[in-house]
Order: structure tokens, then C-alpha cells, then sequence
């Protein structure tokens, strides 16, 4: 059976639309440390952290393009050890999928329909995005491709509208408090930095696959410019102090402005957006999840578990938080960056371990010949 294949454009709308909407709903840059009105310095900061995590995933990659983490940890570390470490990404892949839909079902109970059942909001989003992983990752990427520019013109307008309101004196002193705060602050986006594992699993899948690192470095890029315009907008609209003690700051500067009379609750545009782009990051997480637990257990075809992955991913979205305060405390640094450690540095540092000691011992022998 040929391999699906998305273009390595279409795996940048993926990773952008990922990343941007989960550090603009949050805005962790400002609300996970006491950045304050440094919040766009952890911002350049967060860049180069990002950057350098997602380097260490892509790189890796790419260097095995007809094979997914599952397969060439495997072959690395041998079926035991290698299906052990590759274990940790099949639970991150479930685990940051229940978090994205939780963050975006809290949203939509807590800010327009209050009367909902939270588990009726994720059930339908984690519905949608897994019709959509049956089908495959070709699709996933068509759909990408199809709601990029939709996801992009909301953002934009999202941004726009505020630039009236903006007040560059807020955004002084700059770095008053020295340089730790700021660092705290980015502890936590970079943490969030952890998404790119899908490109574990869809590297395969690209017509470039040796373009992966380039294709992520882009993706990174195009999202931290939204952060940095969006941490710049949020306080220098509603201020350090009330942008970093919002739940969802961007929204409540959204909600805040009424471009005239007759056009107020400009946050929907937003909202849309965040749908579409949580959409497609549940709909990658799952894929990769049920693709990656298949090659695990040795099974010809995905989509015997795909479904059960998908109702696990709604219990673990709904019990692991109690409320949305226990959600905000999770997104701080002691645990999103332990979290984010056990899911990304721990097995890449291993399986970069015994690729350079295979890389060693191939230079050996050919050296001994």
C-alpha cells in the first residue's frame, strides 16, 4: 500500500495553526511568570529556546525520512529498549491533545455558553478532529490547506483591531527587574514547544522529508511573531497588571473594544480561529498517536484504534483538571517544564546518544577496512 504524502507547506499551516493558537489562548509569556511589561523580551527568548527544541526533534527526523520515532527508536536501541522510549510519545501525543481541547472547552463554557456541559463541547471537537484522522493524513493536510488562510485573515484582524487602544508607555521599563523573570516566563512556551513531536511521525509522509528541519524552523518562526505582536498589544492595551492576572488576556482585550456602535464582540473572529487550528492539532495529535501505537504493537492499519485513542483523549481532557484554575496552575513552569522534559529531552537525548555511538562504530569499521 503506497505511503500518504502532505507537502512540506502543508506541514507548516499544520505546526503554525498549532502553536499560535495555544500560546494566544494562554499568552504564557505573561501569565506563567512575573514578566510584566517584559513580556515581549521573553518572547525573543522564547524563540531561540523554541527553536533549539524543536532542532533536536527535526534534526533526528531527518536523518531517518522513510521512518517514523516508533521504527528507527527500534533500530537504535533494539525492539525492547526502543519500543520502551518510543512509549513516551505515544503518551504525549494523548496527553497534550487532552490538554489542547480542555484549554479551548473552558473557553467556550466560561465566555459564550455557560450553560453547555463541558464534556458536550470537547466530545464534538474531539469528534470532528477524529473523522478527520480516519481519513487520513493526506486529508489532514488538505484541511489545513483549506483553513490556513481563513485561520491567518481572523488572526490578522484579531490584531489590527486593538492598534487604536495601543499605549507603547506601558511597555516601560524595560527590564526593570533584571533578566529572571523574563526567563521564567519563557520556561513555559518553550515548554509548549513539545507539539513538534508530531514530526516524529509525519516526517515520513513529506515529499521533502530531509526538508523537515527547515520546514519547522519556519513554522516556529511565523509563530513567535505572532506571540511578540500579540504579548505587545495585550499589555500595552490593558496593562501588566491586568493582562497577567487574566486567565485568557487576549480575549478579555479583544472583548474590551467596539470598533464603533453597531460592531462590538470582535472576539469571535478569534474564537473561530482557535477552533480551526485546535481542530487541526487534535486531528495531527490523534493520527500520529493511533499511527505510532500501531507500528508499536506490530498492526497493519490504524483505524481499529483510532476510535478508542479518541474516547480516552475526551475522559483524560475532562478528569485530569478539576476546574479551570487547576488547569492554569498545570501551565506554569514546575510542571509543564517537567512535563515537557520527560516528553521531549529525556528520549531524544537517548535516541541522539546511540545515534552518535552507531554513527562511531560505522566509522570503525569502515576505518578498519
Amino acid at each position: 500500500m503506497p505511503i500518504e504524502k502532505i507537502a512540506n507547506r502543508q506541514l507548516f499551516f499544520i505546526h503554525f495553526m498549532m502553536r499560535t493558537t495555544i500560546v494566544v489562548a494562554f499568552l504564557p509569556v505573561l501569565t506563567s511568570a512575573d514578566a510584566a511589561q517584559d513580556a515581549w523580551v521573553a518572547v525573543l527568548i522564547t524563540f531561540v529556546g523554541t527553536e533549539l527544541l524543536v532542532l533536536t526533534i527535526s534534526a533526528l527526523a531527518a536523518r531517518f525520512p522513510q521512518q517514523t520515532a516508533i521504527q528507527y527508536s527500534q533500530k537504535l536501541l533494539g525492539p525492547f529498549l526502543g519500543k520502551l522510549v518510543s512509549s513516551i510519545y505515544l503518551w504525549a501525543f494523548l496527553h497534550m491533545a487532552s490538554c489542547d481541547v480542555r484549554i479551548y472547552g473552558e473557553a467556550i463554557v466560561n465566555g459564550f455558553l455557560p450553560e453547555t456541559p463541558l464534556a458536550f463541547i470537547i466530545g464534538g471537537m474531539v469528534l470532528a478532529a477524529t473523522v478527520a484522522a480516519c481519513a487520513g493524513v493526506e486529508v489532514i493536510g488538505r484541511l489545513a490547506d483549506l483553513l490556513f488562510l481563513g485561520f491567518l485573515s481572523m488572526l490578522l484582524f484579531s490584531l489590527i483591531t486593538p492598534l487604536p487602544l495601543l499605549n507603547l508607555a506601558l511597555l516601560e521599563p524595560v527590564l526593570a527587574r533584571g533578566l529572571r523573570p523574563v526567563l521564567e516566563a519563557s520556561l513555559v512556551p518553550v515548554a509548549v514547544g513539545a507539539q513538534a513531536l508530531f514530526l516524529t511521525i509525519l516526517t515520513p509522509h513529506l515529499d521533502q522529508p530531509r526538508l523537515v528541519v527547515r520546514t519547522a524552523f519556519w513554522a516556529v518562526a511565523a509563530s513567535s511573531l505572532v506571540l511578540l505582536l500579540t504579548a505587545l498589544l495585550v499589555v500595552g492595551v490593558l496593562g501588566p497588571d491586568i493582562g497577567s492576572h487574566s486567565i485568557y488576556p487576549f480575549f478579555r482585550m479583544i472583548r474590551a473594544i467596539e470598533v464603533s456602535v453597531f460592531l462590538g464582540r470582535v472576539e469571535a473572529p478569534i474564537m473561530f480561529a482557535w477552533g480551526f487550528g485546535l481542530f487541526i492539532g487534535i486531528a495531527t495529535f490523534v493520527y500520529s498517536g493511533a499511527k505510532g501505537l500501531s507500528q508499536w504493537l506490530g498492526l497493519s492499519d490504524y483505524r481499529g484504534i483510532i476510535w478508542p485513542m479518541a474516547a480516552i483523549c475526551v475522559v483524560l481532557s475532562i478528569h485530569s483538571f478539576e476546574d479551570i484554575f487547576l488547569l492554569e496552575t498545570y501551565m506554569s513552569p514546575p510542571y509543564v517544564g517537567s512535563h515537557a522534559l520527560a516528553f521531549t529531552l529525556i528520549p531524544q537525548g537517548i535516541l541522539w546518544a546511540f545515534y552518535g555511538f552507531t554513527l562511531l562504530k560505522t566509522s570503525k569499521k569502515a576505518a578498519d577496512k
